[in-house]
């Protein structure tokens, strides 16, 4: 749910109807097992302040309140080149964009139905054709958001599939092995969009390929839902970048086992780590030639506590660029820069803590986990060193 204005916080709870948004703020703030934010995140004096406005009744701020224009901390605000800085929905191209919109719609045709989501949780695909000219790249993705309740990610591939389009199915994972996957972006709930630094584009396919964007839907509800949202993509001529970068898979698909092939998971009441090695392959590069690292976007799921990156050099030393906790339903993209020079490697740990009496392994499903630690670089592709992915993706580095 936003949390933008006050008149958000007066709305009932989407998980609790019979209350308003704000009586939950005060018991996610001191819920000893999940609090939000995080412990450490925020000072005890804020806490407090927060603790007296709620006490007094909420009472609403004056008009001047409404200039103060406080930002958050500088590490949770997205790296932009277009001045839309951390932005949230649907984005004004500027006047150099294009910008295309790929909606969820009920029928075989993109039109302005919506889709029906029954109960529970599953994956829908939808098909469409590259609608973009040769040669372009991409500035920015946005989520338009239409039911907010019901929506936990999207993740937008070119492939190779031949779909019609506005096709859509509903298909478990894994569903890409052997349709030539390329990842372009995602978006998890809580995030804001995805917009590219100063100087630099997104890689995007060329017309013939086929978009397919896969929602991730659970409806907690009782009742049937529907949804209209749709992914926003703004595009400009390749030309117009200097560099061109892509979105790499980094962390790892093994959790002591997965819900495919099997394996315990992580042990029941305790906390696990699990740690892998990105070494790059460097595809395209010259012998001397960096990786430039410019954002981090962690994805975990409910057990999930924190995930760390550091940068292992060639000495062996290591140094700590990223070391942050994390929040189902709170996810964002952290703007970091680092420099990965030839034959440096990226360490990245992921900590769970198993407050359930089952073990949960690696799995697509908000009850399994997952370790992903999303990484956008320049130049394009020259992260991936072809791991092997459960879920059939190609660019990946662990």
């Amino acid at each position: 749910m936003p949390l933008v204005t006050y008149a958000d916080l007066m709305k009932p709870a989407n998980t609790q109807p019979e209350k308003k948004v704000y009586e939950l703020v005060k018991e996610r703030m001191h819920d000893t097992k999940r609090p939000m934010p995080p412990i450490g995140e925020l000072a005890a004096a804020d806490i407090t302040a927060i603790d007296n406005w709620l006490a007094a009744g909420v009472p609403a701020g004056s008009a001047s309140d409404a200039s103060c224009g406080a930002k958050g901390p500088t590490e949770q605000v997205a790296p932009t080149g277009t001045g839309r800085s951390h932005s949230v929905g649907r984005l004004t191209p500027t006047a150099e964009e294009t910008c295309y919109e790929f909606k969820v719609h009920g029928g075989n045709v993109v039109d302005d139905s919506k889709f029906d989501i029954a109960p529970g949780e599953f994956y829908e695909q939808f098909y469409y054709k590259v609608p973009w000219p040769a040669g372009s790249v991409a500035t920015a993705y946005a989520t338009v958001s239409d039911n907010a309740q019901v929506l936990h990610h999207w993740l937008l591939f070119s492939t190779n599939e031949q779909q019609p389009e506005g096709a859509h199915i509903t298909a478990p994972l894994p569903t890409l092995i052997g349709v030539d996957p390329v990842l372009l972006a995602g978006w998890a709930v809580g995030s804001p969009n995805v917009e590219s630094p100063e100087g630099v584009g997104f890689v995007l396919p060329e017309p013939g390929r086929t978009i397919n964007v896969q929602w991730h839907f659970y409806n907690s509800t009782p009742s049937m839902q529907s949804d209209g949202s749709s992914l926003q993509v703004c595009t400009v001529p390749k030309e117009s970048r200097e560099n061109y970068a892509n979105v790499t898979w980094a962390g790892t698909e093994d959790l002591n086992g997965n819900v495919w092939f099997g394996g315990a998971g992580m042990p029941p009441r305790q906390e696990s780590t699990f740690t892998t090695t990105c070494t790059p392959g460097r595809k395209g590069l010259a012998a001397d030639q960096s990786i430039h690292i410019f954002s981090f976007e962690p994805h975990m799921h409910r057990i999930g506590k924190r995930m760390s990156t550091s940068l292992k050099r060639l000495d062996g030393t290591m140094e700590m660029v990223f070391d942050k906790p994390f929040s189902f339903g709170n996810e964002t993209h952290y703007p970091v820069d680092v420099e990965l020079k030839p034959g440096e490697s990226l360490v990245t740990s992921c900590t769970f803590n198993n407050d359930t009496d089952r073990g949960i392994p690696f799995g697509e499903s908000s009850d399994t986990e997952m370790c992903y630690q999303f990484t956008w670089a320049y130049p394009a592709f020259s992260m991936s060193n072809g791991a092997a992915s459960i879920l059939g993706v190609q660019d990946t580095c662990w």
